[in-house]
């Protein structure tokens, strides 16, 4: 009864990235503890890791919010609404991380000088938020896919 709405093609598509994400965390995760494997091999895996145990987090999160969503609309649309509206608190943390990266990077640009260093700030800046962003592009994109595919 739900598969007609796209709002239930965002959770599930959400729901399965969050689980992928989260079993790519797990076994990345163990290459990290592998005493056998260099020390610089298992600090990239151990990043990756983080970055993967992060992306499924907000996964889940998308996927609670449209859950939530198309389960309460036919009921209680306001909650429903409310619902979403909250979940965007959850984003919070990212402003943090931009602040402390921007402040980070400020602090290279003065002793590199502005000259040599001007184009770190943004481009880092960029990174981070499509690091952090990335799981909501690749799910608005599958939806945009599924919805140009049903329209032919």
């Amino acid at each position: 009864m739900l598969a007609e709405h796209y709002v239930f093609d965002m959770f599930i598509i959400a729901n399965t990235l969050a689980f992928i994400c989260a079993g790519l965390s797990i076994i990345i995760l163990m290459y990290a503890g592998v005493a056998a494997i260099d020390i610089r091999t298992r600090m990239i895996a151990f990043i990756v890791s983080i970055t993967f145990v992060a992306s499924s987090a907000r996964s889940l999160g998308a996927a609670f919010a449209f859950g939530m969503y198309v389960v309460l609309t036919p009921a209680a649309c306001t909650t429903a609404i409310a619902t979403c509206a909250i979940m965007v608190l959850a984003l919070a943390d990212i402003v943090l991380f931009v602040w402390v990266l921007a402040t980070g990077q400020v602090m290279l640009l003065k002793r590199l000088g502005v000259a040599r260093a001007w184009w770190r700030l943004p481009r880092m800046i960029l990174a981070f938020l499509l690091m952090q962003f990335w799981p909501y592009i690749v799910i608005a994109g599958l939806l945009l896919y599924t919805k140009i595919r049903r329209a032919h």
